[in-house]
C-alpha cells in the first residue's frame, strides 16, 4: 500500500466511524476504481453496506475481498457475519469454523461462531464458544452476556454465579453483570433485591439490537418481580413496555401478526358446520399419531416436563411437523381455503407419509406444539384417527401469562402483545377448535393445568390411561425440555411448583377488562368462576 493511497484509506475508515456512509461509499468507490485489486476497499464497501443492513451486496463486496486475501480474518469475520445475517447459518458456521481455525485467538471469531450455533439450535456448542471468547478477552460484555443467558436458561445457577462474579471482578462497573446478578436474585427467590438491582438502571434499546435485547431482559425481569412482590401497576406497566420493545426493536422485519389472524379466520370460515360433507375425497391413512394442544401459556409444557420421565414416550419438543404438513397440503402461507374440499387421496397420503417418516420413534411419539391447537382441522383432515391431549387452563390467567411471557416473536406469538389482543387470539384459536372437534369428533383427553399443579400423580392418570401407558412414578420427577428455538438446554429437574400462578388474573382485574370480557364466554364453558 503505498503512502497516498493509505491516506485515503484512513480517511475512508474515518468517515465511517462518524456514521457518515455516504461520502465515505463514494470515496471508497472512486479509490476501488483507481486499485480494484485492493482487499481494504472491497472490505470497507462490505462494511458500509453491513452498517445499512444491506446484507446481500455486503456478502458481494466480502467474496471478493476474500478472493484476494482468502484467509484474511477480518474478511472471513464479515463474510460470516453478513451469511448469518441473511440467515445462511450453514454456510455461516463454514466461514466462521474456517476462520476460528486460522486465526484461533480471534475472541470475535469465536463469538460470531457462538451465535451461529445458537441460531442453528445447538446451544452446548454456542456456549463452548462464548467460554473460548471469554477466555481470551475476559472484559468481553456480550460474550459473558450470551454465556449468562444460557447458564440461566439452562437452570444452571451454579455456573452463572460463576461467570457473573468473574464478571464484576473484571469489570466492577458492568452494567450486564449487574443486569444478570439481579436476574440471580430473582431465582433465588429474593425479588425485593432484585426489583432493588434491576430498577436504577437501563440499557439504551437505539443503541443497537444488543441493548435493545438487554433492556427487554432487564425490564421482563424487573416486571417478574414486582408481580411477585404483589405490585400489579408496576408489573402490568412493565410488562407492557416490554411487549412494545419486543416488538418494535426485537421482532423480525417478516413477522406479521395480522397474518396469523388472517389465517384463522380464513380457517374459521372454512370448517363452519358439516364441512366434512364437502370432502371430495377423503384421507385413507389408519395412523392415530398424538398432538399435545392448548392456548399459549395453558400448561402444555409442564404436561410435557411430567410425561418425558416415562421410558415409553418421546416428545417432539415444538418441532416443525404439522408446519411441514400444511405445507403440503397447500394451506401454510395462505389464508385461500378454496382447495382444501377437493385435496385428492394421493395428495393426503403423502403429506401423511411425510409427517410420520419426520415423527418416526421406536416409543410413543408425542407432537408437542401448543399452537397445533389452531391446526386441528388440516391435521383431521390428513390423519382422521389422530389423537389430541388438551391442556385446558383458566382462560384469565391463560390470556394474561400469555401477555406476560417474552415469546421469541412469529406471525403468531406476536398477537399476544397485550391482554386483550391475546384474549382475541384465544377467542379465535377456541372457536376454530371448537367447530372442528364438534364436527369430526376426534379423540381426546382434557387436562387441566391447575389439576396438574395441585395434584400431579392424580392428574396424569387419565392422560396415561388414554395414551395406552402404564403408570410409571419417574414421571413425577420433571425433565425439562431439550434445546428449543427459544435456547433452552437439557436439564433435569425436580423443581417446585409455582401455585402462586393459579387465580393470578384477579390482582390484574383493573387492567385487563377488555380481555375479561371477551373471555367471558369461555370462563364459563370451561367451568371456571371468580
Amino acid at each position: 500500500m503505498d503512502k497516498q493511497t493509505e491516506i485515503e484509506f484512513r480517511r475512508i475508515v474515518e468517515m465511517v466511524r462518524a456514521g457518515n456512509l455516504a461520502p465515505a461509499r463514494q470515496a471508497a468507490q472512486a479509490a476501488l476504481a483507481q486499485h480494484p485489486r485492493a482487499f481494504f476497499l472491497h472490505n470497507i464497501l462490505g462494511v458500509i453496506q453491513s452498517m445499512a443492513r444491506q446484507w446481500k451486496p455486503a456478502k458481494k463486496h466480502f467474496l471478493k475481498a476474500l478472493k484476494l486475501d482468502e484467509n484474511n480474518a477480518d474478511g472471513l469475520k464479515n463474510l460470516g457475519n453478513a451469511e448469518f445475517r441473511l440467515g445462511e447459518l450453514q454456510s455461516a458456521q463454514q466461514t466462521l469454523s474456517r476462520l476460528v481455525r486460522l486465526h484461533p485467538g480471534l475472541p470475535d471469531g469465536w463469538f460470531a461462531l457462538g451465535n451461529v450455533h445458537l441460531a442453528r439450535q445447538a446451544p452446548e456448542k454456542a456456549e463452548e464458544c462464548f467460554a473460548k471468547a471469554l477466555e481470551l478477552k475476559p472484559d468481553f460484555e456480550l460474550a459473558a452476556n450470551n454465556l449468562m443467558w444460557l447458564q440461566e436458561q439452562s437452570d444452571r445457577l451454579e455456573a452463572l454465579e460463576t461467570t457473573v462474579a468473574a464478571l464484576e471482578k473484571t469489570l466492577p462497573k458492568s452494567a450486564i453483570a449487574g443486569l444478570y446478578r439481579g436476574i440471580l436474585q430473582f431465582r433465588h427467590g429474593d425479588y425485593a433485591a432484585a426489583r432493588a438491582r434491576l430498577e436504577p438502571f437501563a440499557f439504551n434499546p437505539e443503541a443497537g439490537l444488543d441493548m435493545a435485547r438487554l433492556e427487554g431482559l432487564r425490564l421482563h425481569h424487573l416486571a417478574r418481580a414486582e408481580d411477585r412482590l404483589g405490585h400489579a401497576d408496576a408489573a402490568f406497566e412493565l410488562f407492557t413496555r416490554s411487549n412494545a420493545l419486543n416488538q418494535s426493536k426485537l421482532a423480525h422485519p417478516l413477522v406479521r401478526p395480522a397474518r396469523h389472524i388472517a389465517r384463522l379466520e380464513a380457517a374459521k370460515s372454512c370448517f363452519m358446520p358439516r364441512f366434512s360433507r364437502r370432502w371430495s375425497q377423503r384421507a385413507a391413512s389408519e395412523a392415530a399419531p398424538v398432538f399435545m394442544v392448548g392456548f399459549p401459556r395453558s400448561g402444555v409444557g409442564l404436561l410435557a416436563a411430567f410425561l418425558r420421565g416415562h421410558s415409553g414416550v418421546e416428545i417432539f419438543e415444538e418441532q416443525p411437523l404439522v408446519q411441514q404438513l400444511r405445507k403440503d397440503i397447500g394451506t401454510f402461507d395462505t389464508p385461500d381455503f378454496s382447495g382444501f374440499d377437493s385435496l385428492p387421496r394421493d395428495r393426503l397420503a403423502m403429506a401423511a407419509k411425510t409427517y410420520l417418516k419426520a415423527a418416526k420413534s421406536d416409543r410413543l411419539a408425542i407432537d408437542k406444539l401448543p399452537l397445533n391447537l389452531a391446526y386441528a382441522g388440516e391435521i383431521l383432515r390428513v390423519f382422521p384417527k389422530a389423537k389430541f391431549i388438551l391442556v385446558q387452563r383458566d382462560p384469565a390467567d391463560c390470556v394474561l401469562s400469555s401477555f406476560m411471557h417474552p415469546f421469541a416473536l412469529n406471525d403468531a406469538t406476536a398477537t399476544l402483545d397485550t391482554a386483550e389482543n391475546a384474549a382475541r387470539t384465544f377467542d379465535l384459536e377456541y372457536s376454530l377448535w371448537s367447530q372442528v372437534t364438534g364436527e369430526l369428533s376426534p379423540a381426546v383427553v382434557t387436562l387441566r393445568y391447575e389439576d396438574m399443579v395441585t395434584d400431579p400423580a392424580r392428574a396424569l392418570v387419565p392422560v396415561l390411561e388414554f395414551l395406552g401407558l402404564e403408570w410409571q412414578a419417574d414421571i413425577l420427577t420433571r425433565r425439562e425440555a431439550g434445546a428449543t428455538g427459544e435456547g433452552f438446554i437439557a436439564a433435569p429437574a425436580s423443581l417446585p411448583l409455582y401455585t402462586g400462578s393459579i387465580g393470578r388474573w384477579q390482582r390484574y382485574r383493573a387492567h385487563m377488562p377488555g380481555a375479561l370480557e371477551i373471555i367471558a364466554p369461555w370462563r364459563a364453558e370451561f367451568g371456571y368462576s371468580d
